[in-house]
C-alpha cells in the first residue's frame, strides 16, 4: 500500500489504574474501560482525528489525519484538557484520573496504520505523568504557548529501539488562556493557511 507524509499530533492517554489481578475486579475495570474509550472516541470523531490503537486502559491517538488541520497541535491539547474535565465528571470516572502524553513530528501512515518517533515519545511522556497530569515534548510547547501556561519539567530521557537514549526536555499543560472548546476550521474564502506544518510554524514564532 501507498504511504503518506504526515505532521501529526499524537497524544498517548490512560487511565491511572491498574490492571485487575483478579477476575473479582473485572467487572468494574472493563465498566471504566469501556466507557473511557467511548468518550475518547467521540471526542476524537469530532476532532476529525484517528484512534490508533486502543489496549485496555490506554490509547494512541493523532491528529493530522486522516484530516489535517492548521492547529492540529493546538485541537491536541484542547482535546486532552476537554477529555480530563468530561472524564473527571462522569460517575466511572470521578476516582480514577487519567494521564498523557502529546508530541509533534512527522510520520508515515499506511492505511490508519502509523510511523513516527513521536509515538514512542507521547508514550514516555504519559508513562512519566503523575495522575492527572498532562505532559507535552519542547516541540508541541513551542507550538502551544501562545495559547497555554506551562510548567517546565526538566528533561526526561527515551529510550530507543536501537538500546540507545535521548533526553528531550518536557513541560507539564496548565489551562488554556481562553475558553476551552476546539477551534473550528477556517470558514470559506478565508486567507490560505498552512496545512500540517505545526513544528515550521513554531519554529518561525520562536525566532521572530
Amino acid at each position: 500500500p501507498p504511504l503518506e507524509r504526515r505532521v501529526l499530533s499524537v497524544l498517548s492517554v490512560e487511565l491511572a489504574l491498574e490492571a485487575p489481578s483478579a477476575i473479582e475486579e473485572c467487572e468494574h475495570y472493563l465498566r471504566q474501560v469501556t466507557r473511557f474509550q467511548q468518550l475518547a472516541a467521540a471526542m476524537v470523531e469530532r476532532c476529525e482525528g484517528q484512534l490508533l490503537s486502543t489496549v485496555g486502559h490506554r490509547l494512541t491517538i493523532c491528529l493530522g489525519y486522516p484530516r489535517a488541520h492548521d492547529n492540529n497541535c493546538e485541537r491536541a491539547a484542547r482535546l486532552l484538557l476537554e477529555l480530563r474535565a468530561v472524564w473527571r465528571h462522569d460517575l466511572l470516572g470521578e476516582q480514577t484520573p487519567l494521564r498523557a502524553g502529546l508530541d509533534v513530528g512527522d510520520a508515515l501512515l499506511s492505511e490508519g496504520h502509523a510511523a513516527a518517533p513521536a509515538l514512542p515519545v507521547a508514550a514516555a511522556l504519559c508513562a512519566a505523568a503523575a495522575p492527572g497530569e498532562l505532559l507535552v515534548s519542547a516541540a508541541a510547547q513551542r507550538i502551544l504557548r501562545r495559547f497555554f501556561a506551562f510548567e517546565s519539567r526538566g528533561e526526561l530521557c527515551i529510550p530507543r529501539a536501537s538500546g540507545s537514549i535521548s533526553s528531550t526536555p518536557y513541560h507539564e499543560l496548565r489551562e488554556p488562556s481562553e475558553p476551552l472548546e476546539l477551534l473550528p476550521s477556517a470558514p470559506p474564502g478565508s486567507a490560505p493557511v498552512l496545512i500540517g506544518r505545526q513544528r515550521e510554524l513554531g519554529l518561525l514564532t520562536e525566532a521572530w
